[in-house]
């Protein structure tokens, strides 16, 4: 009965909004769950209201259910709907939101506002410096990833390191990363001190990129002492990797 529930409310999501989403040419709002947002036509991200919202694929799944969440960390948080999911489920202290693309940007904070969630906004592009980047369109026409080769679109960079210091963090309790990619520039040596110590939860999107393996974050999180989870992600090369300490 839940899986038919889950399935009867996406069809419903689609044919409510059929006309704007296919055929429409103007953003337009949607109401799901005690939150609004603003969606654009002909993209991905009735899709990403469906995964996170009604699918609930951040979830953590834990033995402890009593997991505290003072601290959110949202890295590649598209157009917010990550963000609101997290501040109405477990109401942080303090949500940090990093976006590298500027119509996502723009996008996230208007939804934000909407949804009345008070955050700090990085337009950053999660990286192992703070140097400027070239970035291109991934696989769905609002992702967008990392391109080092590319002179066009360019963007500040910013590492895990900085985004604690600017946003004044001392410990984050749930990290969420969907960064087409890039999560190879951050899971690195430099910043074992800083996943050992002062993260708790980490809910990964890991992209197989660039000859980057997929499966390597789960020998990463395993050597720094987090337990691991793995499944299928819903994309090619694309795996869903849970890292938490007990």
């Amino acid at each position: 009965m839940i899986l038919m529930s889950l399935s009867q409310t996406v069809y419903l999501l689609y044919l409510r909004h059929f006309y704007k989403y296919f055929l429409g040419s103007k953003n337009f709002q949607i109401k799901l769950g005690g939150a609004i947002f603003l969606i654009r036509p002909k993209s991905n991200d009735l899709n990403v209201v469906k995964e996170i919202f009604i699918n609930e694929e951040y979830q953590p799944q834990l033995p402890d259910d009593k997991f505290k969440v003072d601290t959110i960390c949202d890295l590649g948080a598209h157009i917010g709907i990550f963000s609101v999911w997290a501040q109405q489920k477990y109401k942080p202290k303090k949500l940090v939101a990093v976006e590298m693309d500027e119509e996502n940007y723009n996008l996230l904070s208007q939804n934000l506002e909407i949804n009345k969630v008070s955050a700090i906004t990085l337009k950053r592009a999660v990286y192992s410096s703070n140097s400027m980047l070239g970035i291109k369109s991934a696989k769905h026409k609002s992702n967008y990833m990392i391109d080092l080769g590319s002179d066009n679109t360019k963007v500040k960079g910013i590492s895990l390191g900085s985004i604690f210091k600017v946003a004044k963090l001392n410990k984050i309790d749930f990290l969420k990363i969907d960064i087409e990619g890039a999560e190879r520039f951050i899971l690195t040596y430099a910043n074992e001190n800083i996943f050992r110590n002062k993260i708790r939860y980490i809910h990964l999107e890991s992209h197989g990129v660039s000859g980057y393996q997929s499966q390597y974050p789960k020998k990463y999180f395993s050597r720094l002492g987090f337990s691991v989870k793995l499944r299928p992600g819903d994309y090619e090369n694309c795996q869903m990797i849970e890292a938490y300490k007990s």
